[in-house]
């Protein structure tokens, strides 16, 4: 009898263990939302491969036509 009781204080530790640890967690995001809201969608955004580098799968990188290329004065001409 005895050992049936310490299973039923076992399971009934670890049950209100589990809901504190839940509760403290929801209790910490609505104290919170207003910080982790934008900081999360920094993240997501600095995360999205879709905006990120080209892939490199068939793409080539293309050169910069001369008309786009700023020269510089101190740099030598292409014509010497």
């Amino acid at each position: 009898m005895v050992k049936k009781d310490v299973e039923l204080g076992l399971w009934g530790t670890l049950l209100v263990t589990a809901g504190a640890i839940l509760l403290s967690w929801a209790a910490y995001e609505i104290a919170f939302l207003p910080i982790l809201r934008p900081s999360r969608g920094a993240v997501d955004r600095s995360l999205d491969l879709k905006q990120g580098a080209p892939d490199d799968e068939g793409v080539e990188t293309s050169k910069p036509e001369e008309s786009e290329v700023r020269e510089d004065s101190t740099a030598p001409s292409k014509q010497e």
